[in-house]
């Protein structure tokens, strides 16, 4: 019997020492596919046991299985997978979205959350659909993708940002959004390159947007840029060719017509015809094709990702050559990019995101209006290759030649982090930083060029700005389910000090000579002289949020920020911010849960305060200056005292300040609603949004008496936002074919509620002339001026109605507003408005087999553009546009366009004659792509190989006359108004991406 029990006794060891031996412990980590982004709360599960665990907040899992057996992975509103384990002991996954994105895993700022749990307005763009436009600027990439986002162009030039602006235009200063790179607020967005995002996410809302605070009020841009994953490495090779050319030219008259139409203006004014005989000069020059070309451009991109459970990485290197379609308009950049992930114990994580960019960029005159101005009867060059001097303007080849400009920027910009897992707490600390130094130098040597152009001594200037951004956030997250409630929260801390310093230097008599293009060079030691300043600014915030869920369906977030911030005085540096959302997913009920029609359901309403302080660092204090600027030069002030006379230092007021002045503050609210069917192949998004500004902070004009250089900035305004976003989704497959078509729609209305200080306007200016007015109960930046009732025809309609005085025959008649019987200033009123009351955008995709196309179109309606350039060429004998050819020339000739006249002072008053529809629907991109089969690639032992040929900016569907009606600027007083622009360009691409 002892002997029996010892056979059985060792039989069951080596059976169970076998068993150990085939027995494994796995871990890893599941992500969003697409993303690196983890999802908490996945089910693993051995098949066919009931052996399993979940994984936590940060998507990671612990399980011990055998080496034969298989896991399967599965999540609401993902797709399950099934992985065989194959003796691995670390099995990361990327779960795909079941129902088209209901469940996917979006950025909210300091954390991440399920789209289905989201309470506030939140829109992610996938890092592959911004790639899909072939742009150095990535905010050019999501013009059309986002409901609520408006991107405008400030010009074409290589490297230049566009303005967005994000549900309108919120404040009379600056009105852009800010942004957040890997969890760190940066000045721009410039340094990005959109094949390094992962994903991109606007916050919209109040309840999205308030936990950055005093930053929130304009909305909030995150990006994430792309992560390395567990699994063998993964080389891509990425390159593109580009060839650009002018998008859209204006018409201009030929040469003769331009003599016929300047012998007319003059006539008209009382002078003598300048041309004997307009036909002689025929066709003449098209300047056009003188100033622009086609342009090259190039990129190249490698990386390599990967890892394993200790450390994971993503390793980058690009170069772009970007030309301009305007010489010496160009751009180099240099991206060197790390972002690591190092494993250091089950418990604690650090890693690093860092980015190098070094940029060199040449940026010369515009000669845009200058070929405009420039008539076409002149030769560009002489007979012996001088440049031809042009009486009526000036030859528009010259300032390019001539200049000398570059712009070398080098930044670094990243952040170090740690986190440490203890039970249900995450600690997570990150040091942030933004370097950048940036010289400039503008050369322009002594030169005679024709009698008109020349310059009679060289001049250099030089600048360097050395910025320096750190920002300190400490952050504790608490992640808890029991039973059916869900609960997690977030509490920290945030530094953030900002500095930058500039030191400028200019001088004249520098040798034509690049080696010697320094300061010191000079010839004329008294003509150098310098600037040097600086500015420092900090925050301290304080910042708390808390989302719960009961049964996955009742959802509440709450959000509480305090910010502090040194632009302000001492009383009035600490403001407050909440916000509160609440959320039903009514689909998740059991009277929905089961329906065949509609698979999502979910409503959605939100309220908070959010601030903004983009002013100036010393906008409270009072600032007195001792140098002063004249033609260009600095010197300093002095004064001469006493009976000696001597000369002593003196200082005079810049600026006047107000040390009362307070934060702005945005109360928005929003109500949405959230709907799918069909499995939702269909979805929809429908929002309403209201958001009041108040106490806005602008620079308000003073009487030139007081003495100051610089306007004080003071609370001069409250203004309102609101209007509606739509979202519609259509996503199917069949067989091979997949497909998606989506379209979004925002309207704006935009209302100065009030003017504070007893203000009664804001006047916006350009070049001297008024364009704007902002007042009570019109838009910001609204036109304003005459409306043109036709033009006189005669004297009898002249003597009938009323007249400002001096008009003839052919001029424009204005309306008599008040009635009173006469035109005056009285009659001038609000002619029209730069915000446009739809924006809207089409996004389409299909996939077939191997084949790939998409296109993009984006577009606004109902906004005015005022066309400056043409009404600023009413001052001298500039060129006309053909336009100019309908004008008026005799009674029943035109009751729209009036006559020309040299001496006109009546008809370039600002009226609604120069306002034009900005109103337009672009096709912004278009690509084909071809992936090659597997059985190819494997063959030339790649994973992976994909062209394609792309078209960007193809063409616009517009009735406005001039360059593109895309008209962007920073200053809100003084947007949509064309006083000729660099031009948008159309790109046609060539790529290549190739996976090993």
């Amino acid at each position: 019997m002892k002997r029996l029990l010892l056979i059985f006794i060792l039989f069951v060891g080596i059976g169970t020492s076998a068993f150990s031996q085939n027995t494994i412990k796995i871990t890893g980590k599941v992500t969003e596919a697409g993303s690196d982004f983890p999802i908490p709360g996945v089910s693993v599960l051995v098949k066919g046991t009931s052996t399993g665990t979940a994984t936590d907040m940060e998507g990671k899992y612990t399980l011990t299985a055998s080496a034969n057996d298989i896991i399967v992975y599965s999540f609401i509103g993902m797709k399950s997978q099934e992985v065989n384990v194959d003796g691995r002991s670390v099995i990361d996954i990327a779960l795909n979205p079941q129902d088209q994105g209901l469940d996917e895993v979006v950025v909210i700022g300091y954390g991440v959350q399920k789209k289905s749990d989201l309470t506030g307005s939140v829109a992610s763009v996938k890092g592959a659909d911004l790639a899909k436009t072939p742009t150095l600027n990535v905010g050019s990439s999501i013009s059309g993708k986002v409901a609520g986002v408006q991107v405008t162009s400030t010009d074409g030039r290589p490297g230049s940002s566009p303005v967005i602006r994000i549900r309108g235009v919120g404040t009379l200063n600056n009105a852009s959004p800010i942004y957040v790179v890997d969890g760190l607020i940066v000045s721009d967005i410039n340094f990005l390159n959109s094949t390094e995002i992962a994903s991109l996410e606007v916050l919209k809302d109040a309840s999205a947007t308030a936990i950055y605070g005093s930053r929130g009020a304009n909305g909030v841009i995150l990006i994430t840029t792309k992560k390395g994953k567990s699994g063998k490495t993964r080389i891509d090779f990425s390159t593109h060719l580009s060839i650009s050319e002018v998008s859209n030219t204006i018409d201009m008259v030929s040469a003769s017509d331009y003599a016929m139409l300047r012998n007319e203006s003059a006539l008209n004014s009382g002078n003598e015809a300048p041309f004997e005989d307009p036909s002689i000069f025929g066709q003449g020059t098209n300047w056009w094709d003188e100033i622009y070309s086609t342009a090259i451009s190039q990129n190249y991109k490698l990386s390599a990702s990967g890892g394993t459970d200790k450390i994971k990485y993503h390793l980058s290197a690009s170069y772009d050559d970007q030309e301009g379609i305007v010489e010496k308009t160009d751009l180099e950049k240099i991206t060197i990019r790390a972002n690591n992930e190092y494993q250091l114990s089950k418990h604690v994580k650090v890693g690093h995101n860092l980015s190098f960019i070094k940029v060199d960029k040449h940026g010369g005159p515009d000669p845009t209006i200058t070929a405009y101005r420039a008539p076409g009867i002149y030769e560009p060059y002489q007979e012996d290759g001088s440049f031809t001097e042009i009486v009526e303007a000036n030859n528009p080849l010259v300032g390019t030649y001539y200049n000398n400009s570059l712009n070398e920027s080098e930044r670094l910009v990243g952040n170090f982090f740690g986190e440490v897992k203890v039970g249900d707490f995450l600690f997570r600390s990150s040091y942030g930083f933004e370097k950048k130094d940036i010289y400039n130098r503008s050369y322009t040597p002594e030169y005679v060029a024709n009698g008109r152009q020349s310059n009679d001594i060289s001049k250099l200037t030089k600048s360097n700005l050395r910025y320096r951004s750190y920002i300190w956030d400490n952050t504790i997250n608490y992640y808890k389910d029991f039973k059916n409630h869900h609960f997690d929260a977030m509490a920290g801390i945030s530094i953030q000090d900002t500095k930058s310093e500039t030191l400028k230097g200019f001088a004249t008599d520098i040798p034509n000579n690049s080696n010697l293009w320094y300061l010191d060079a000079t010839f004329n030691s008294e003509s150098e002289s310098v600037d040097n300043y600086a500015t420092s600014w900090s925050y301290l915030s304080y910042m708390f949020r808390m989302n719960y869920s009961y049964l996955d369906r009742y959802l509440l977030t709450a959000t509480y920020r305090i910010d502090g911030s040194s632009k302000f005085s001492d009383g009035n540096r600490y403001a407050h911010f909440p916000s509160l959302a609440l959320g039903w997913r009514v689909s998740q009920e059991d009277f929905l849960i089961d329906n065949d029609i509609i698979s999502n359901l979910k409503l959605r309403a939100s309220w908070g305060i959010i601030g903004n302080d983009k002013i100036g660092a010393y906008a409270s204090i009072q600032s007195l200056s001792t140098t002063e600027s004249i033609g260009g030069n600095t010197s300093g002030i002095v004064a001469v005292l006493g009976e000696n006379e001597g000369v002593a230092q003196g200082a005079t007021l810049l600026k006047l300040s107000d040390p009362t002045i307070v934060w702005e503050e945005t109360t928005q609210t929003d109500i949405g609603m959230e709907i799918g069917f069909f499995k939702n192949k269909l979805s929809a998004e429908l929002d309403y949004y209201r958001r009041e500004t108040d106490d806005i902070l602008i620079a308000v004009p003073i009487p030139s008496y007081f003495g100051t250089r610089q306007d004080p900035v003071v609370n001069a305004a409250r203004v309102l936002n609101d209007g509606f976003e739509m979202i519609l989704r259509w996503e199917d497959k069949k067989g091979d074919f997949s497909y998606g078509v989506s379209a979004n729609l925002t309207t704006v209305n935009n209302e100065v509620k009030e003017l504070a200080n007893g203000r009664s306007f804001l006047a916006g200016s350009v070049d001297s002339q008024s364009f704007t007015r902002t007042m009570q109960g019109n838009a910001i930046g609204a036109f304003y001026g005459y409306k043109v009732d036709g033009v006189f025809q005669n004297a009898e309609e002249l003597a009938f109605y009323p007249v400002l005085g001096g008009e003839q025959a052919g001029d424009l008649r204005f309306k008599d507003i008040n009635g009173d019987g006469v035109i005056t200033e009285d009659d001038q009123t609000i002619i029209g408005s730069p915000i446009p009351d739809f924006t809207f955008g089409l996004n389409l995709h299909c996939e077939y087999k191997g084949f790939d196309f998409s296109m993009d179109l984006q577009g606004v309606a109902g906004n005015e553009i005022a066309n400056g350039k043409i009404k600023k060429r009413w001052d001298a004998g500039y060129n006309y546009e053909a336009s100019a050819l309908d004008r008026w020339h005799g009674e029943g000739t035109s009751n729209t366009n009036p006559r020309l006249n040299d001496a006109d002072v009546h008809n370039e008053k600002m009226s609604d004659y120069w306002l034009e529809d900005g109103s337009y629907l672009r096709i912004r991109n278009v690509q084909l792509g071809y992936t090659l089969p597997k059985s190819i690639t494997q063959k030339l032992s790649l994973d992976q190989v994909r062209t394609y040929v792309s078209a960007t900016n193809l063409y616009t569907f517009t009735n406005y006359s001039g360059f593109t009606p895309d008209i962007g600027g920073s200053n809100v007083l003084t947007n949509g108004i064309d006083m000729g622009v660099y031009p948008l360009s159309a790109t046609y691409t060539f790529g290549l991406n190739v996976t090993f």
